[in-house]
Formats: structure tokens, sequence, C-alpha cells
């Protein structure tokens, strides 16, 4: 049973989670970008509330009702704001099968084989040593950062480096509520799920680059496959993070978040309107979330985008979203250094 709970925890939830901010973008209808939405709504939701809460050294219970009733309330605005659509996600994702070809089925091979190795083979990691370990502390002793994973001791100070982006305690939320252990959820089922993610946003990116032509969608998705697959020359490239550490944020931020500004910067290379800073805004924040790293490198990504966008269409205009949505990326780099 505590299986079931967790495929519906990071299957059926973020998919349902997605539904507000689908439904504010005005994009397609379909499960893809649902899927896409609703784990960057999840991490952005997650780092509003688990900041706050860490400082003023609530319980980790008390984080995982907070989390809970936030998701509840995301599923339930979805589902009234959308519910005249609902249908409309089905024979969206249908259409987007239609164009199935020998290249987006290589392509599905590999992914196929990279969560095959996830599922049936552990791939130890020292930073392992950290992460888990505070998920696992966090658990057993009801805090958020409160206990040095590595000693047991309660911390003397603030750990800088890591508590802007407590990304273990999605981890402790998934336990907690599961029952399922810290290790086999982020070695065993979170890597399914994330490599899947990875390749979604992939789809996306290749279906704006090549529009109706879905041969060279699929090669594209076939031959960026490859190089993850292939392309573990160093420990640095984002082909190694996706085959051999995507249950870790950093892995995360380079497979999944990066490529999704990336696709979010292709598919609005015409025009950027305001309203997009609320689906930035939400993007930068999950950045943040998953990695320290990501909490510049998102507005970084961005911030070259949108370089592009004022020397090819010479608009202003659009920088106004994407500034406002990096705000709070710059308000905990500011935090970080002050804490540093």
């Amino acid at each position: 049973m505590r299986y079931f709970i967790l495929l519906a925890l990071i299957v059926l939830v973020p998919i349902l989670t997605g539904l507000p901010l689908t439904a504010w973008q005005k994009s397609e209808k379909s499960f893809a970008r649902l899927f896409i939405n609703g784990w960057i709504s999840i991490f952005a939701c997650f780092e509003l509330l688990s900041l706050p809460m860490i400082y003023f050294h609530f319980s980790l219970t008390s984080f995982v009702r907070a989390a809970e009733i936030a998701l509840a309330v995301l599923i339930l605005l979805g589902i009234i704001t959308e519910r005249k659509n609902l249908f409309s996600y089905i024979t969206g994702t249908l259409k987007n099968l239609k164009g199935l070809n020998i290249y987006w089925l290589l392509a599905g091979a590999i992914m196929l084989l990279q969560m095959f190795f996830y599922f049936f083979k552990m791939n130890p990691n020292d930073d392992d040593a950290f992460y888990l370990a505070t998920a696992s502390t966090s658990l057993a002793t009801d805090t958020m950062y409160q206990y040095n994973p590595y000693t047991g001791d309660l911390y003397t100070e603030i750990d800088s480096r890591y508590i802007l982006s407590p990304f273990p305690l999605f981890y402790s939320f998934l336990s907690k509520i599961s029952g399922v252990h810290v290790a086999i959820i982020a070695h065993t089922f979170i890597p399914l799920v994330f490599v899947l993610a990875a390749y979604v946003v992939l789809f996306l990116i290749a279906r704006e680059l090549f529009k109706d032509d879905a041969k060279k969608q699929g090669m594209f998705v076939f031959f960026i496959a490859l190089i993850y697959e292939f392309g573990s020359v160093t420990v640095r490239t984002t082909g190694n993070v996706l085959s051999v550490r995507i249950w870790q944020g950093k892995a995360v931020l380079a497979a999944i978040l990066i490529p999704a500004i990336i696709e979010f910067l292709i598919s609005h290379a015409k025009e950027v309107k305001m309203r997009e800073f609320i689906y930035l805004f939400v993007l930068m924040i999950s950045c943040a979330y998953v990695s320290s790293m990501g909490i510049l490198m998102g507005p970084l990504a961005l911030g070259i985008g949108m370089l592009t966008y004022l020397f090819v269409n010479k608009k202003l205009d659009a920088w106004i979203p994407a500034v406002i949505a990096v705000v709070p990326n710059l308000i905990l780099a500011v935090i970080y250094v002050y804490i540093k």
C-alpha cells in the first residue's frame, strides 16, 4: 500500500498540481505540460514554505502538514479553473502521440534503458552522505536543518551552503507520508519520474523548434538522448548527472529546470507578455529550491535568453516580467552572502 501512495505522490499529484500554472499560461493542454508545470509548482511551493519554517524552528511534521494543505489548494484551484477543459488534456496528449516514428521509439528505448538501471541497479554517490542523511535525520528528529547529518550534533551555526535550498526535505515529505525509506525513494522511484521529466522537457523543446515536423522532433530527442547516454566524459555534464544521480537537486536543475527555461525562451521568442512573470517567478523559485547553484543559475540562464530577445526584437518591455521574476533569487543571493 505504501508504494501505491508513493506512486500517487510522484505521478498523479504533479499532474494535478500543474493545472493552475498551465491554465495561467494559456499554453497547449497536454499531460506533458501538466507534468512539468506540476513539478515546477511543487518545488516552488516547498521553497516558499520551508525557508520561514526552518528559520522559526518548526517541526518536520508541521512542514509536511502545511505542504499537504498547499498542494491540496493548488489541485482544487486547478480543477475548479480547468473543470471545463479537463478532457482536452487527454485529446491534446493523443494528438502529440500521433507523430510517433522510429526516432521517437529509439529515444524512448534509451530512456527506458536509463530507467532500468536506476530501478534495478543502485548507484551510490558521495553526496548522499549529506543529502539523504539530511532527509533521514529530519525524519528521525522531526526537525528541519537543526542537526548535523554527519555527526548527529545540533548545528552551532547556520548551514549557509545548503539551508536556502532544502531539497532533501522533499524526500522527507515523501517518506513521511508514504512510509517508504528515503534511500529507496531517491535511488529507485524518483529517478524514474525525473528521467521521464527530463525527456518530456526535451519533447517540448523539440516541438517548439520543429513545430509540426514529427520526424525532426524525434531526431532531435533521439540525438540528445545519445549525447546524454554517452556524455559522461566528466562528472559535470548533463548526461552524467541524468544517468547516474538524477535524484540530486543539482541534477534536477541541470536536466529539467534549465531546459525548461530554454523551452520558455524558444516558445516566446517573438513576444513575452507581462502575464508570463507568474510562470517565470515560479520557475525561478523552483530553481532556488533544488540547488544553491540554482539561486543564480536560473536568473543567469533567463538573463542570457532575454539579452538575445532584446538583440533580435529590440523590445525592452519583455524585461519587466523577467526582472520581477528574479527578485526572490536576488534576495536569496543577498541572504546567502550575509550568512556565509
